[in-house]
């Protein structure tokens, strides 16, 4: 399901791979959990949560305490569907959390 990168590392093309990697396998995963009764917008919010948890867990392991806040975005596409998270009553509008509790927006 994902290749491995052919851009070097900091790269504005390797940035565009790895965006389009990552929105197939979600739009991939978001069809299947469709298709077995999971809402989309129900499933987006869980695969967010989990992003942000595993965020947490690397900054945790690493020790890094001055990381800036994710910023949500006006409104992401994710599986060709629009996903506002100001309108998602799962999460919060509140920027200024930081760290584990702060906002996770994914940029596609």
């Amino acid at each position: 399901m994902i290749d491995p990168p052919t851009a070097e590392p900091g790269s504005g093309e390797r940035k565009v791979e790895l965006d389009q990697t990552v929105d197939y396998a979600i739009q991939l995963l978001t069809e299947e959990a469709h298709t077995l009764g999971w809402q989309r917008v129900e499933f987006l919010t869980a695969v967010m949560d989990a992003a942000n948890n595993r965020i947490s867990a690397l900054e945790d392991e690493r020790g890094i305490e001055d990381v800036p806040p994710l910023k949500p975005t006006e409104a992401i596409y994710i599986a060709g569907q629009k996903f506002q998270p100001e309108n998602d009553p799962h999460l919060s509008s509140d920027t200024s959390v930081r760290a584990d509790s702060r906002p996770f927006a994914i940029h596609l």
